[in-house]
């Protein structure tokens, strides 16, 4: 039988069975051991309900079953937080986590990921509640104009891709995670500086057929996350999604925000 153990300190599969000897059935010997796969965990969660999207500012936001208890924000918390800094310095099990997650997201999005540029894995009520995010204090700050979508992702908003900070008078982000600003932020050409190189989360262009409205969505496949051609057939990541939860892990890891 397989349990999740989710708390502040760790996040891992537990696997618990009960061995009969062979020549005696009555002989019995309970084994229990943990597990994080190697990092594949986001393939074992599964999503509650429906995503919820929000077609205008280009966003979804879910709920994973295992994460669903109690306060989301907290649950999700503690599931990305643990992970990300016991294997701050394991590369291998930090990107099969991002990737996992990439595909999770993909395989399981009710729209297309390159329609969308911000994922929120828990409810949105649950953010305002948190007094360690800084949504409730940016609304504040705002007088309440600060729009749901206005939030990039770092050690603690723990959003997976959205805004990051512009790289000196372009349109395209700096490759960083987003430290608040309320006019400071771009959805468009976003990045991760990874192995030397740099590697799209949204794209900047309509790399589609030029009839879509919306052009900045997460990179659909690993090909799209390539942005210089003398990387292609080289990226670490399958998709937008995976090369964001890149960066979050990161961000974690570096406690940056």
């Amino acid at each position: 039988m397989l349990t999740w153990d989710i708390n502040t300190t760790s996040a891992s599969l537990v696997f618990k069975a009960t061995l009969r000897r062979t020549e005696d059935h009555n002989q019995t010997k309970d084994v229990t051991f943990r597990t994080d796969f190697e990092g594949f965990l986001p393939l074992f969660l599964t999503v509650k309900g429906a995503y919820t999207k929000d077609v205008n500012n280009h966003f979804v936001s879910l709920v994973f079953n295992e994460l669903s208890t109690g306060n989301t924000f907290t649950s999700w918390a503690n599931f990305i937080r643990p992970f990300a800094r016991i294997n701050a310095n394991n590369e291998r099990k930090l990107l099969n986590f991002a990737n996992a997650m990439g595909d999770k997201i993909k395989s399981t999005s009710p729209t297309p990921i390159n329609f969308y540029n911000l994922i929120y894995p828990f409810k949105l009520s649950d953010v305002k509640g948190s007094t360690e995010n800084p949504v409730e204090l940016m609304t504040i700050l705002s007088n309440g104009k600060a729009p749901t979508a206005w939030i990039g992702a770092n050690s603690e908003t723990l959003v997976i891709g959205g805004l990051q900070n512009h790289t000196g008078n372009t349109n395209v982000g700096n490759g960083r995670p987003w430290h608040f600003n309320m006019v400071d932020g771009t959805k468009s050409g976003t990045f991760i500086w990874y192995k030397d190189s740099q590697w799209f989360i949204t794209l900047v262009n309509d790399w589609r057929n030029g009839s879509e409205g919306y052009t900045r969505g997460f990179a659909p496949d690993s090909a799209a996350t390539v942005r210089f051609t003398s990387d292609k057939g080289k990226s670490p990541f399958i998709n937008g999604v995976a090369s964001a939860t890149m960066l979050l892990l990161k961000a974690i890891i570096n406690n940056s925000h």
